[in-house]
């Protein structure tokens, strides 16, 4: 028997959808010895570089948005608030068989917020220790990277200098958002080897998933709502 053909997919518009977006974020104690974690924390969840500690991480997750009622049917893994990425039990249970490179897992507990009383419109600002939602819940931490991205096949992209910081200041792609027009092209042979989900190290908010865990998402019958905008990435 061969292997199959090698076919590697992207998330168009992951972070667009609000409709998906579970109304959930991370949560630090702001108490004045835990400043800089809090700050830190806060920083860590949407930066692809950052990578949590045993001592700088989240302590739990809760329920933002006050206004969400009593639904608590959350996808199996979907954005959340401050550019994170939320997942269920399930999908921590099923992520644990493939290559994940150096992307973290964080299971952590989920609560319900406490609203802030001055201002219930600013949504809940801490998590209700007193009301845990049942249930496995995590934060999905992608920091696996690779340098896959092909510029000559690419179309519908732009291109642009960014991170004048550095002293070679790479070429960035900027993906635009539900455009028929974008073809993303990648490097066959680094597309295909390493992590079944990470992000190309010059594109910023698209993940890219394998083949292979496409396909066994599916068949556990896992919800990833998200996934009915994949679309399948150029090999060259």
């Amino acid at each position: 028997m061969t292997d199959a053909p090698c076919r590697v997919w992207w998330f168009e518009g992951f972070w667009e959808e609000d409709r998906y977006r579970a109304p959930i974020v991370p949560y630090v104690a702001s108490e004045p010895e835990l400043k800089e974690v809090f700050q830190f924390v806060i920083n860590a969840v949407p930066n692809r570089d950052a990578r949590f500690t045993a001592t700088h991480q989240p302590s739990c997750l809760f329920i933002k948005d006050s206004e969400w009622g009593d639904r608590r049917d959350f996808d199996d893994l979907g954005p959340m608030h401050s550019a994170g990425i939320f997942i269920s039990g399930a999908m921590i249970d099923l992520l644990s068989n493939f290559d994940l490179g150096d992307t973290q897992i964080l299971e952590l507990p989920l609560y319900e917020g406490i609203a802030d009383p001055r201002n219930k419109l600013l949504g809940n600002r801490e998590p209700d220790l007193s009301r845990p939602v049942p249930g496995r819940w995590g934060l999905l931490h992608v920091l696996a990277k690779k340098a896959a991205l092909y510029d000559e096949g690419c179309e519908g992209i732009d291109f642009r200098v960014r991170k004048h910081w550095l002293e070679h200041p790479p070429l960035m792609a900027s993906v635009p958002y539900r455009s028929k027009k974008t073809v993303l092209a990648l490097n066959a042979e680094a597309a295909c080897t390493g992590p079944d989900l990470w992000f190309d190290e010059r594109i910023d908010d698209v993940p890219f998933i394998s083949d292979r865990l496409r396909l066994a998402i599916e068949e556990a019958g896992l919800r990833v709502p998200t996934m009915k905008w994949l679309k399948e990435a150029k090999l060259v």
